[in-house]
């Protein structure tokens, strides 16, 4: 079976679909993964077949690729790369080689990012059975009705019929690394929806950690992240810095691969800032993540056992913390609230919340139990048999 896997340049999407890529391969299957050229090598470093066509941009680096993108307003940029980009400028660029690779390729089964819209487009034209995968809350109907529009020019100009609800994107498989309980209860479920094990993928190179970052520390280790796509928000982390100041804990701040972490400044004392360490590694001898709410961050958190203090800034974020809040793994900051007087309450609180390790524990139970990648790859394998016969 040839499985076409195709991506956004972000790791945050790539990273879920790791473990299902290995177990295809681990069964004799063929794979290539589709991403833009710049992307490569985050694809190669995890061992992927992969061929860089399409647009050549990085979701952690939109103004660098866009320099329109440097004037929007940070609750806008998520807006603005699904009109621009998402919806517009990549599949468009994506298409003529989308189509190149199908036919030189053949694949049976497409397995593609709920952003990436050309292999969507050439699967539908060609009759080719297509699963999309999410991240923890589907395909959210406030970012279908946004998507909508733009993707209804380009199925109009590939000569595909309307499809003003994006329906059909569902009409196969889809693919959600949560179990059901995350999804919140007042919102549509995406038909044909298989719940998979989240497995955090983030150390493809095995980086070797300091000493301090696997021994316990002496005071509750602190972890403040705001990923590669948020982390430059300004003034957000030095803020963060500032407010955990005095606390009686060790604060570590990842500052992003994207960032120096001597852009940070003066740091509290007892903290430290570096560009990048794996959080599946680093969690286990922390005590709390302070985080904007990303769905990878969240889950290697719960994978943990750590709970969090939620710092949401844009895109689907405000909706994941307020789950996390209700499932009690989280404590949500209210925009209302000034940064500083928030955190100064949460972090301490949620330091001291008795019940915590027994709620994130039975989450993370819920989690180990849903089905594993070779469930995912049982059905693929099915979905392309019932395709051929």
């Amino acid at each position: 079976m040839r499985v076409l896997i195709s991506v956004a340049p972000a790791p945050s999407h790539l990273q879920p679909l790791v473990p299902i890529a290995h177990a295809l391969l681990r069964r004799g299957h063929e794979v290539l993964v589709v991403c833009p050229p710049v992307f490569l090598p985050t694809v190669q470093a995890y061992g992927l077949p992969a061929v860089g066509a399409g647009l050549d941009w990085l979701r952690s680096e939109p103004e660098r690729f866009f320099p329109p993108f440097g004037n929007v307003a940070p609750g806008e940029r998520t807006g603005w790369l699904i009109d621009h980009v998402y919806a517009d400028q990549a599949p468009r660029r994506l298409l003529p080689e989308m189509n190149t690779i199908f036919d030189r390729w053949q694949p049976q089964v497409i397995l593609r990012d709920q952003a990436e819209f050309a292999s969507w487009l050439v699967a539908e034209q060609r009759g080719i059975p297509h699963v999309s995968f999410g991240y923890g809350l589907g395909l959210m109907e406030q970012d279908r009705r946004r998507m909508a529009p733009g993707v209804a020019r380009l199925r109009a100009e590939v000569g595909l019929p309307p499809d003003p609800r994006l329906e059909r994107m569902f009409r196969h498989l889809r693919f959600e690394f949560a179990p059901p309980s995350y999804r919140p209860s007042d919102s549509e479920a995406n038909p044909n929806t298989h719940h998979l094990r989240f497995v955090p993928s983030d150390d493809p190179d095995r980086l070797a950690l300091p000493a301090w970052a696997e021994a316990k520390p002496a005071h509750p280790r602190v972890v403040v992240t705001l990923g590669n796509n948020y982390n430059r928000v300004p003034g957000l982390l030095e803020g963060i810095a500032a407010a955990l100041a005095g606390l009686e804990i060790e604060i570590v701040f990842l500052v992003g691969r994207n960032r120096m972490p001597e852009s940070l400044g003066d740091l509290p004392a007892g903290a430290r800032a570096l560009s990048y360490l794996p959080l599946s590694r680093l969690l286990p001898t922390s005590s709390l993540l302070v985080s904007h709410a990303g769905f990878n961050t969240i889950m290697t958190a719960a994978c943990a056992g750590v709970p969090m203090v939620m710092v949401p800034i844009d895109s689907d974020q405000p909706t994941h913390a307020r789950r996390c809040q209700v499932l009690g793994l989280a404590e949500m900051l209210d925009a209302a609230e000034p940064l500083a007087r928030g955190l100064r309450r949460a972090v301490p609180a949620m330091l001291a919340d008795a019940g915590r390790s027994a709620r994130i524990a039975t989450f993370r139970q819920t989690v180990e139990a849903l089905p594993d990648a070779d469930h995912a790859v049982d059905l693929l394998e099915g979905l392309a048999g019932a395709d051929r016969a």
